[in-house]
């Protein structure tokens, strides 16, 4: 191996060249929770809560999949499939 082919640094790896795409988005999600919090922990409606006498908010419902639920479900998880081998197909 010649001097000048040493030198050069390899070629970074394409999810390093978009570690900024997800770290980005993290830091304002981040930043929008912890204003929320902060501004939440001084409102007094927030720090009054729900009474432990009362109905739950969401009454007595108890949930529950139908089946169009469940074939929702199955579709989501066939499609997540089929989006990830097909982002795996390395193009010409």
């Amino acid at each position: 191996m010649t001097e000048p082919e040493a030198a050069q640094a390899p070629e970074p790896q394409p999810w390093l060249k978009s570690a900024r795409g997800f770290v980005v988005p993290l830091v304002v999600v981040g930043a929008g929770l912890a204003i929320f919090d902060a501004v939440s922990a001084k409102n007094p409606v927030a720090r009054r809560g729900i009474g432990a006498n009362r109905t739950p908010i969401y009454g007595y419902w108890t949930p529950s999949f139908t089946r169009w639920g469940i074939a929702a479900v199955v579709t989501a998880v066939i499609a997540a499939g089929l989006v990830f081998a097909l982002s795996r197909i390395e193009s010409p």
